[in-house]
């Protein structure tokens, strides 16, 4: 019997809210998808509700709603990509996304593990993808709005739930509390980061364009700043020098000829002082950027170990779940644990699907990059900076290989395919 229905049994209320719950989403999305789309953006947590379902088969929340959901666009016959996107015009992502599926499914069977792997497999690369099938077939551009507002929901109750921890006393999870790093409802902090700062370019996006609409406006602006606090709170350094970095790149972007001027200046200013000044704060900023303080130190680490170990698997990686277990034979540092992933989103792809997993993925990222630089759409520098947060972060986390973050990525890339050339106004 699983844990969760042990727990069920002694609050059984929780195994009915949840019956309950799946039956209500069943019958929004029958009536309109559109809805069910929205829910499963404004629930992505939802795979933190684990369970057994069929066959012993590991489940969870997030996974039976992209599963309803699928049923439903079949039964009603509205999964109809080429009818409803330009995908096709597309080929890098079109190429890039089936050798990032073909690369997956070989990584399964290369595992150590199969079990573990298939787990992985259905988790991280197929529903995603069936969710991205949905989301282009059935959400229009004019849709986009709603996407975000539910990811906007997401992203404040999480918020919340961390400021909670800050000020309220809510308990923070071993061993994070000795640091006061808030998680929210994620087991880690950095989970909290990874989530967060890729939103918050779309939110300032829809706050553009809701001046007129002071609720939506008060509640964008809200959730704005709760994530950012959250995202500091939680002490996810990743994520903020990935949102630094990226509202440089805006402001670079936006600025005139003279401010790009004066804003090289600043930065090259701040790289002189960082690099060079002995006095508070530069040789701590310093420390963290060079990757010099203790979590730097782990990182660099493990990715020595990570190299090494490449060298002997650099064609096929050591599979999906493979990582802990084929790191072994080359983790000298006892002084520290063995890493579910190498920290790197590069190292990250090729030790679980290979060469061509990893070039599969850089090919669906030089798609997403070239679909928005030809459409030239508004929201288009706001979903090139969200995917850019993503990307910064990854030199030093894991941004895809978890349930919510990998469907947020071809969110990303879902609404940049759904975006033609003129500007969008609300």
């Amino acid at each position: 019997m699983s844990d969760f229905l042990l727990y069920t049994k002694v609050f059984p209320f929780i195994y009915i809210a949840l019956c309950l719950s799946f039956a209500t989403f069943i019958v929004i999305s029958w009536k309109n998808i559109k809805w069910g789309v929205y829910l499963v953006c404004a629930f992505l947590p939802a795979y933190l509700i684990r369970f057994k379902g069929p066959l012993d088969i590991p489940m969870t929340a997030l996974e039976v709603m992209i599963l309803v959901l699928f049923a439903v666009c079949v039964l009603k016959k509205q999964v109809a990509i080429p009818a409803k996107t330009e995908i096709k015009k597309n080929k890098l992502l079109l190429i890039g996304g089936s050798l990032f599926l073909f690369s997956a499914t070989v990584a399964m069977f290369v595992s150590p593990d199969f079990r573990a792997a298939a787990g992985i497999w259905k988790a991280y690369f197929i529903e995603p993808l069936i969710f991205f099938i949905i989301f282009i077939s059935v959400i229009e551009k004019e849709d986009t709005k709603n996407v975000i507002k539910a990811l906007g929901f997401s992203a404040l109750y999480i918020s919340l739930y961390a400021i909670a921890q800050k000020f309220l006393n809510v308990p923070i999870p071993t061993p994070w509390q000795t640091e006061m790093r808030a998680t929210s409802i994620f087991p880690y902090p950095n989970a909290v980061g990874l989530f967060l700062a890729p939103l918050i370019p779309l939110l300032i996006y829809d706050l553009r364009f809701k001046i007129s609409d002071l609720l939506s406006k008060f509640f964008l602006s809200a959730t704005i700043i709760l994530s950012i606090l959250t995202i500091v709170f939680a002490k996810s350094e990743g994520a903020i020098v990935a949102l630094v970095a990226s509202l440089s790149i805006w402001l670079f972007i936006k600025l005139k000829s003279r401010g790009k001027i004066v804003l090289s200046i600043i930065g090259s200013a701040a790289i002189v002082a960082i690099l060079f000044l002995n006095f508070f704060p530069f040789p701590q900023i310093k420390e963290k950027l060079l990757l010099n303080d203790w979590s730097g130190i782990v990182r660099k680490t493990v990715w020595s170990e990570t190299w090494e170990m490449l060298q002997n698997a650099p064609i096929f990686g050591v599979g999906l779940s493979g990582h802990q277990t084929a790191i072994i034979p080359y983790h000298n540092a006892k002084w520290m644990e063995i890493f579910l992933y190498p920290h790197n989103i590069i190292l990250n792809f090729w030790a679980e699907t290979g060469i061509l997993g990893l070039i599969g993925f850089i090919i669906i990222i030089i798609g997403f990059y070239k679909q928005l630089l030809s459409q030239k759409s508004e929201i288009g520098i706001y979903l090139f900076l969200s995917m850019t947060i993503l990307l910064i972060h990854g030199l030093v986390d894991v941004p895809y290989f978890k349930n919510d973050l990998s469907i947020l990525f071809w969110i990303l890339i879902g609404m940049a395919i759904l975006h033609p050339k003129q500007k969008i106004v609300d």
